[in-house]
């Protein structure tokens, strides 16, 4: 009947409509990779920055003399804390498309590739707490993927801890 087409219709316009909001949301989080990426090595520069000044000023130097590496070590926190801010934000974006659209492939990767990420900066500063936090959220993430996509598969091997090796050795054949 009419009724009812127009109701699949309806139906058809809605899902359409949350797909596009949840991939909108999707790409609003991408965009904040770059701030976070800008943030944090201007944030390792100015730590750099402090290192050097902090090197060439006598431990017996006056507060006044310290203050210049004091002030760019506080303006390196800050600038660490705000991608930290960004960071969080784009992780709340990503899971705010699935609140859209609970099956949308490509937020599942957003997140599965955001907690990988954080798996690995939890495991180098030796947070094994972080770690398997990150590790959950990311299998949780991974199994909800396809398994034929390409991302999908490097993110299940990462989690089984395999890859690929290229040795090459000099001379040739040795």
């Amino acid at each position: 009947s009419v009724s009812e087409l127009v109701t699949l219709i309806g139906q058809w316009l809605d899902g359409s409509q949350r797909r596009e909001k949840a991939l909108s949301l999707v790409r609003q989080g991408h965009g904040l990779t770059y701030s976070i990426d800008d943030l944090s090595d201007e944030a390792t520069d100015l730590r750099q920055k402090a290192v050097q000044a902090q090197r060439e000023i006598p431990t017996w130097a006056s507060d006044e003399q310290k203050f210049q590496f004091w002030e760019i070590e506080d303006r390196a926190s800050n600038l660490e804390a705000q991608a930290v801010v960004y960071h969080t934000r784009r992780a709340q974006l990503f899971r705010n498309a699935l609140a859209h659209k609970h099956d949308l492939v490509e937020a599942h990767t957003a997140l599965a590739e955001h907690y990988r990420a954080s798996h690995e900066e939890a495991e180098i500063a030796g947070d094994m707490i972080g770690a398997q936090r990150s590790e959950l959220l990311l299998r949780e993430h991974v199994a909800l993927l396809p398994k034929g996509i390409p991302t999908a598969k490097n993110l299940r091997n990462y989690l089984e801890g395999t890859g690929y090796v290229s040795v090459f050795s000099q001379p040739t054949g040795a």
